[in-house]
């Protein structure tokens, strides 16, 4: 089955673009204006001098927490885009400005000056939206879109936590793989590897019926979150939370079970039998996505 990875963002850029240019054996890596380093994954499936645009977005959302305060995430991530859309971003777009990007999750590996592995997500544009300043230029909080949809098998078996409050948590590893033709013709293959975060009832359905190399489909938001390496590093990680899971690497997917309420987390059995039992998911509706 050809696997899935879409995200779909809609917020602010933190700097304009900085334009480079594709070069064969050399990675990618361009410094904004402030000086920070970002580094991207290489698109084999480009032509050698491809115009290249490099930006980071943040996308912002509003929700209301246990306690029924209102809080403000933010979810900032490196856009690459490439070819014409990389030319038009570099013209058009500027600090501040809203755009809605289109693309893939991209994971990229690598090896610091000191030897240490070092990793981060990025997203590889396949269209960027130009929506200008919003509501006139002001600075307010404005709507904001942060969706992802990601097909894969899972890289190992679910692993079941209990956070503060006593709800359930599990954390899922998918690994999302893609099939491109290098411009010689060669057939090659990317990996995208990404942490999921599935809670209460649904967290524990996850542990109970899924397992390391199932295939499942994850509708969810994107998070994004850094912590203290050794040698106090900031390390940022990428997650997604879900808003939806379905199971689907089943011998007879002949009816599909619909396991949540309305405003809960959805969880999709593709079976025709689950031993009989139909489960509510319980995740709160203000768990942040």
């Amino acid at each position: 089955m050809r696997q899935l990875n879409k995200v779909i963002l809609l917020g602010r850029l933190a700097e304009a673009p900085v334009s480079t240019r594709l070069q064969y054996g050399k990675p990618i890596e361009t410094r904004t204006l402030s000086g920070k380093s970002c580094k991207f994954p290489t698109p084999p499936h480009l032509e050698n001098g491809t115009a290249l645009a490099a930006f980071r977005l943040n996308s912002r959302r509003s929700y209301i927490d246990r306690s029924g305060e209102r809080r403000v995430e933010e979810c900032g991530i490196d856009v690459l885009a490439h070819g014409g859309t990389a030319e038009v971003c570099c013209q058009y777009l500027n600090r501040g400005m809203q755009a809605l990007v289109e693309g893939r999750l991209a994971y990229h590996q690598w090896r610091s000056e000191t030897g240490e592995t070092r990793s981060k997500h990025c997203l590889i544009a396949r269209s960027v939206q130009h929506l200008g300043w919003p509501d006139g230029g002001t600075q307010e909080l404005v709507p904001e879109f942060n969706n992802a949809v990601l097909l894969g098998n899972l890289a190992k078996d679910p692993a079941l936590y209990n956070v503060g409050d006593g709800r359930p948590l599990a954390l899922l590893k998918l690994v999302s793989t893609r099939d491109y033709n290098t411009p010689s013709g060669e057939r090659m293959e990317t990996v995208c590897y990404i942490d999921v975060k599935v809670w209460n009832r649904s967290a524990e359905l996850c542990c109970k019926y899924l397992s390391k190399g199932r295939q499942i489909l994850v509708e969810g938001t994107l998070q994004y979150d850094a912590w203290e390496a050794p040698k106090r590093n900031r390390q940022p990680r990428h997650q997604m939370n879900a808003r939806a899971v379905q199971f689907l690497d089943v011998k007879r997917p002949e009816r599909v079970q619909r396991v949540a309420e309305e405003g809960e987390t959805e969880i999709y059995f593709m079976t025709d039998n689950l031993e009989g039992e139909l489960y509510a998911s319980a995740v709160e509706n203000d768990v942040p996505m």
